[in-house]
């Protein structure tokens, strides 16, 4: 059985665009084409690069990247017409057996759609639950992409949601669905991270794109009324170097004016290197307006960091499995202030060797691997349920 996957991957050293084009850091698609890869799955990615200057693959990761360049502008306004051509075309000279698509947000399940091969679409980045927390302009590209997903999953069958937060959503919202219940998995190279890496007093990490969705300004007001803030240092992993919008440069501005110096900025960093370098900050703080899954929180739990997260996510649903972490009530400042002083009085007494094996005992590599191994014979054998 092969699989191609359609989806996200940072471009790796070797790309003839690396480091001109900012892509997002996040891994958990490569995470996944690693695990099944190490599990002896005959697994392929593909990855669209708007505004790239050539094809590219890159065999570095043992298995086939396979960068598809296309145009950067007017995608969505052409309800990416070109790029869903592009892709599927791509894709069928591979000759998988099955593809799996990741998100609604680009073109990624349209492609599989026009291959007329059988497929299946993980959750992520959903634009009619997305659209619910942060309505955007009655004319805008979240709406085009809202609309494109709603008529794409209404020819689905087969969906994965990484939490019962977004499978929850998808049974009230698209009932015809049949939706298989698996979490992200992780690098593997994070079971051999020491638990013992030495700490910064009083410093917190926060880790995504700074975007009103991932509430970095809520964080920034519960600095600006702790008592404690000038004991307090944040490092920010995400930001960007460039290009920066009006609502990162607001809230960048705002953290300098409170922190001064204690306000570390990382910018894009390869998500390879996230996990060390969030280990050697005291607490994690993710307080998302939205999130589905919240790889960060997961990764700061295996590197024995603290993490605070905003209710109502799966961040949340996360954190109460694994039984480490500290919740507050979303978009709350004064209850995201009460979390922090609570995430630094729970750390003397935590026993990160029982988190880190009850993280690897959920969402492990090889588990993970073997469950959609599994629903990719069901869908096959045309069968409904893993």
């Amino acid at each position: 059985m092969k699989v191609v996957h359609i989806g996200h991957a940072p471009l790796r050293p070797g790309h003839p665009d690396f480091e001109r084009i900012q892509c997002h850091p996040g891994s958990w698609v490569v995470n996944l084409c690693k695990a099944q890869s190490q599990a002896g799955m005959d697994v392929e990615l593909v990855m669209h690069v708007p505004g790239a200057s050539r094809s590219h693959q890159d065999d570095s990761l043992g298995f086939p990247i396979h960068y598809i360049p296309g145009p950067y502008r007017f995608r969505a306004a052409t309800f990416f017409y070109s790029d869903k051509l592009r892709i599927s075309k791509f894709v069928v000279t591979l000759d998988p057996d099955i593809i799996h698509a990741h998100g609604t947000e680009e073109s990624y399940l349209l492609a599989a759609q026009m291959t007329a091969k059988p497929y299946v679409v993980t959750a992520q980045g959903m634009y009619s639950q997305i659209n619910q927390v942060l309505p955007p302009k009655l004319i805008s590209r979240a709406r085009v992409i809202e609309y494109l997903e709603r008529n794409a999953l209404a020819r689905t069958q087969h969906i994965v949601a990484k939490s019962e937060y977004v499978a929850a959503w998808i049974r009230r919202t698209y009932p015809h669905l049949t939706v298989h219940q698996i979490p992200n998995t992780f690098d593997p190279r994070l079971l051999d991270s020491p638990l013992n890496t030495a700490k910064e007093p009083g410093s917190i990490a926060f880790v995504g794109t700074v975007d009103p969705r991932k509430g970095l300004h809520v964080l920034f007001e519960a600095l600006r009324q702790s008592a404690k803030q000038n004991k307090l240092s944040l490092h920010v992993f995400g930001n960007r170097d460039r290009n920066a919008n009006a609502y990162e440069k607001s809230t960048i501005g705002d953290l300098k004016s409170v922190l001064g110096d204690r306000l570390h900025l990382h910018g894009t960093v390869p998500a390879v290197d996230i996990p060390a370098k969030v280990a050697r900050c005291e607490l994690l703080v993710a307080p998302s307006l939205e999130e589905m899954f919240g790889n960060q929180v997961i990764e700061a739990l295996l590197v024995g960091t603290w993490p605070i997260v905003s209710s109502g996510t799966a961040m949340q649903e996360n954190v109460n499995r694994i039984g480490a972490g500290t919740v507050f009530k979303n978009q709350d400042v004064a209850d995201l202030g009460r979390a922090i002083r609570d995430g630094f009085d729970a750390l003397p007494e935590w026993n990160r060797n029982r988190t880190k094996v009850a993280v690897t005992d959920w969402m492990g590599p090889e588990a993970i691997a073997e469950l959609h191994r599994k629903l990719y014979r069901k869908v096959l054998l045309g069968q409904a349920e893993i």
